[in-house]
């Protein structure tokens, strides 16, 4: 009787190994899609890249506060007629960010009547009705905008990069503008006083438009990469806008290179400085001189380029990731449309992640160079993959 049961033990083992091992194929074969053969992933991937620590915001324009916002340069007052120079400028999260963008481009002669802050935190009218407080990721400052003279625009929900680039064109074919500008929130920008004869960064804006040539058939100029870029609204129409598909991270490759594939030009120019920052200063006040009249390239002027620089050069030397700054405020609990913040960044990480993989399978190569490899856009979605791991 107990050699009986030995043995029946010992054909159990190999026994329940097989069904093991066949569940856990079944349950690979359920992950695969079978027309296209596509291995879904496990969504419970670890992140390299670990959350930052909490970095309460603080009021950075104690000036604005008291109702006092300075005088920018005379020399950098835009002139009360202009050409149209609309310029978006999309938020999601970190308003001390935003803010200090805004005041940049104001300080460097941008119209205040020509921004527009796109408010894509997906809280609907909660910053309008000042319910959100700052320590919120999500939190705008609306009447501090306002004060500023700048436009804001309510997203109408929370949308991915490329949803807000569509966002971005769809408002400007309502507008009937057949070109607008845009910048990341997190840029900041200064004229370039060091250089003669002076021009403020909007003044070499419009130089640079008045100097196009209207035969090109042009899609893109870039300003320092896309920290601040001029669109062609027909361009993107005809190329059908962003993919969508591709939310973040490689949906530029995607979409620049689509602009290429139809002979579009994208060219690269220089208006001024234009810093990629992940900070602030600590007081927005030194955009301002301290009189209107102050001299070009003062010393408030030099102090302040070696921050911004140095604030550009700690981002892109961040040992965890040039967009930390996105996950240090955590506020907000109990306020309407409260999402963890944590939990907010864990999930942009997978559609990031995600966003990889569809480009990949759209155009079956990995990285950013399908021009060069001749990749076509009518060919989309039906290459083969070129990788085997």
């Amino acid at each position: 009787m107990a050699w009986t049961l030995s043995v029946r033990r010992r054909l159990l083992v190999p026994f329940l190994a097989v069904l093991i091992t066949a569940g856990l194929l079944l349950g690979y074969r359920a992950r695969v899609l079978p027309e296209e053969g596509v291995v879904i992933g496990t969504p419970s991937m670890p992140f390299t890249t670990p959350i930052p620590e909490a970095k309460p915001a603080v009021e950075i324009f104690p000036a604005a506060i008291e109702g006092r916002i300075p005088q920018i340069l005379a020399v950098n007052q835009p002139p009360k007629s202009h050409h149209p120079t609309p310029l978006f400028i999309g938020f999601t999260r970190n308003w001390p960010i935003l803010q200090q963008s805004v005041v940049s481009y104001i300080a460097a002669g941008w119209p205040p009547v020509d921004i527009y802050v796109v408010d894509n935190t997906g809280t609907m009218d909660s910053n309008e009705l000042g319910l959100l407080s700052l320590q919120n990721p999500f939190f705008v400052d609306y009447p501090r905008l306002r004060a500023l003279g700048v436009n804001i625009i309510t997203a109408p929900t929370l949308l991915s990069f490329a949803q807000l680039q569509n966002f971005f064109l769809y408002t400007a074919i309502r507008k009937k503008w057949r070109h607008y500008y845009w910048s990341h929130m997190d840029s900041a920008v200064l004229s370039d006083e060091e250089k003669q004869p002076y021009r403020s960064l909007y003044q070499r804006i419009i130089e640079n438009w008045n100097s196009m040539d209207e035969a090109e058939k042009w899609a893109i100029k870039f300003f320092a990469y896309d920290r601040l870029a001029l669109v062609n609204v027909a361009a993107y129409k005809d190329v059908g806008g962003w993919d969508t598909h591709i939310p973040f991270y490689s949906t530029d490759c995607d979409f620049h290179a689509r602009l290429h594939m139809k002979n579009y030009t994208t060219t690269d120019e220089n208006v001024g400085h234009i810093f990629d920052v992940g900070g602030t200063v600590p007081d927005l006040s030194v955009f301002y001189p301290e009189t209107p009249s102050e001299p070009l390239n003062s010393e408030r002027f030099r102090s302040l380029h070696k921050l911004l620089d140095d604030i550009q050069r700690s981002k892109s030397d961040a040992k965890y990731g040039r967009n930390l700054w996105q996950a240090e405020q955590r506020g907000g609990k109990g306020e309407p449309f409260y999402q963890n913040p944590v939990g907010f960044e864990k999930a942009i990480r997978h559609w990031i992640k995600t966003g990889r993989a569809i480009f990949a399978e759209k155009w079956g190569h990995r990285d950013c160079d399908i021009l060069e490899i001749g990749k076509e856009i009518d060919k989309a979605w039906e290459y083969k993959k070129d990788w085997w791991v």
